[in-house]
């Protein structure tokens, strides 16, 4: 399964991404909104981890880019962003994404958890 994590935090990129690649993913990652939606259209990931905060592009505009596309299958889209704003998460949630994790109330080995529950039903 391929995971991309799309986050301007390398600091997250660092630790998350060697992390996942050790449950057996395969990881892609990118730093900003753009690349993260070209990544997406050219790798077709089976699920994304999508930040909301971001250069050039942010989650919310990523999501409704991809709307606009006619990708079939959708990958399953995670917002996890450290903000925590009532509107900005009901819009991610309308834009297609499944789920929104807010990244101070985990810890690495919980995103996995959560990641291996939905895509291996562990």
């Amino acid at each position: 399964m391929t995971i991309l994590i799309i986050d301007d935090e390398e600091f997250v990129n660092q630790i998350l991404a060697p992390a996942l690649r050790e449950e057996g993913y395969d990881v892609y990652v990118a730093l900003d909104g753009e690349e993260g939606l070209k990544k997406i259209l050219t790798l077709k990931p089976d699920f994304v981890l999508l930040d909301i905060l971001m250069p050039k592009m942010n989650g919310c505009e990523v999501l409704e880019k991809l709307n606009e596309q006619n990708l079939n299958p959708k990958p399953r889209i995670v917002i996890l962003s450290a903000f925590v704003q009532t509107e900005q998460i009901k819009k991610a949630l309308s834009l297609g994404a499944e789920d929104y994790w807010v990244k101070s109330d985990l810890d690495v080995q919980n995103i996995i958890d959560r990641i291996n529950k939905k895509l291996k039903g562990k």
